[in-house]
């Protein structure tokens, strides 16, 4: 009986560990990141994946380092023996792939399918993936929600392979003998047992996910503080195991509780925004013809809250990704309380910034993104006094008693 209380007591505790692990996470706006040091770093989610079939879909944002020349795995779902294996999903500063193997051998393209596309240098910046595989020339790859085209390569037509002894990675790649790490950031990875339309991928890629979503077979959000164990937030739960020595940051990836987008050609004139009760963000101006525009809105407070007033509620905040394969586009933006335009609002560029700095509203030409909250301001006291009446010509002197220089006065008779 004794020996029974004790296993009885030691489960009880095992599950409290797990809970507290699983509690102690970043979830405000984009959370949490992994970087990557492109040497060894990798996350391990074991051998889970051997159902796995078309069509699929996978997503993630990715931070790569500007010195990557070959090809940065972002997620591989079939791992280990020297065959091509499963499918892989990998990107280069310039070029994105997606791909598969039938299990028949490796070093020859009769035993694999893939497609890949070129575009602008995307290095250094925070850039929304994805890759999706209906069948062998079937696929379709996208740049911050933009269909990037690519070609065909591999002549394979058999399905794809998944061997029970392989596992899944994100982060590494073995292939043709050689070992590939990604170099950089990752963020938000989402798995799915189905091809997503266009109109999803747009809609969802800077909305956080609530779950359990149909379809969804892996989520991993980053949003750990600490530990070695990256959470599957999908009811699949694969969860990972950090190797080598990933670290954990701040995320910079644009993701809120709501999300609006629109996709266009023609921007003139055009005007966006998004609001929570009195708030309102407003974004205009947008130029040198980004393919689209997302406003999202975080109802919490800021994670990194240097620079704003500890004793004031800044929430929400607002942000703004003009979605595009080039990074010269800007926008005008406005924030809006009670109806009226503040006169100052606290910016930063992203959730990895660790500052917000005060600034005067409109604010105007800012390059591709920026997060807002508003300045509530000072409450002054103003008393001039007692009522005074004056003859012609009387001078008399009123002092408002404020001092401070940012305070400015419209005086009228």
């Amino acid at each position: 009986m004794r020996v029974f209380q004790f296993i009885i007591l030691f489960f009880s505790i095992t599950l409290l560990k797990i809970d507290l692990l699983q509690a102690q996470s970043d979830d405000v706006g984009s959370g949490g990141a992994l970087q990557l040091d492109g040497i060894d770093d990798y996350i391990s989610l074991g051998n889970v994946y051997d159902d796995l079939q078309f069509p699929i879909t996978i997503s993630a944002w990715v931070l790569i380092d500007q010195n990557v020349t070959n090809w940065a795995p972002v997620f591989v779902s079939q791992d280990n023996a020297p065959i091509y294996n499963g499918f892989w999903f990998i990107v280069q500063p310039t070029r994105i792939s997606i791909g598969y193997g039938d299990g028949f051998g490796e070093n020859n393209p009769a035993f694999r399918r893939g497609k890949t596309a070129e575009f602008l240098n995307i290095s250094n910046r925070w850039t929304h993936i994805t890759g999706i595989i209906r069948g062998a020339v079937d696929m379709d790859l996208f740049v911050n929600g933009i269909n990037v085209g690519g070609s065909y390569s591999g002549f394979t037509d058999n399905p794809m392979s998944n061997t029970a002894t392989d596992i899944a990675k994100i982060g590494y790649w073995f292939s043709n003998s050689q070992s590939f790490y990604f170099k950089g950031k990752l963020d938000d990875i989402r798995l799915w047992s189905k091809s997503l339309t266009i109109m999803e991928i747009r809609s969802d890629m800077c909305r956080k996910l609530s779950g359990p979503e149909s379809n969804l077979i892996g989520h991993w959000n980053f949003n750990e503080l600490n530990g070695v164990t990256l959470f599957d937030k999908s009811a699949r739960s694969h969860n990972g195991t950090l190797i080598g020595n990933p670290t954990r940051v701040f995320s910079g990836a644009p993701l809120g509780e709501t999300s609006l987008s629109t996709y266009r050609t023609d921007w003139t004139g055009f005007s966006f925004e998004i609001a929570d009760g009195e708030n309102k963000l407003v974004a205009s101006n947008v130029k040198n013809g980004p393919e689209g525009i997302h406003l999202y809105k975080v109802a919490s407070n800021p994670s990194q809250a240097a620079g704003l007033n500890a004793a004031l509620a800044n929430k929400p905040y607002f942000g703004v990704f003009l979605a595009s394969l080039d990074n010269d586009n800007s926008f005008d933006a406005s924030y809006l309380f009670e109806g009226k335009l503040l006169c100052k609002a606290y910016i930063r560029n992203d959730n990895s910034s660790a500052s917000w700095t005060s600034n005067v509203m409109p604010l105007k030409n800012k390059l591709q993104r920026s997060e807002f909250v508003k300045d509530v301001g000072t409450a002054f006291t103003l008393n001039l006094g007692n009522d005074l009446t004056t003859c012609t010509n009387q001078e008399v002197i009123l002092d408002t008693k404020i001092t401070d220089p940012d305070v400015s006065f419209l005086w009228s008779t």
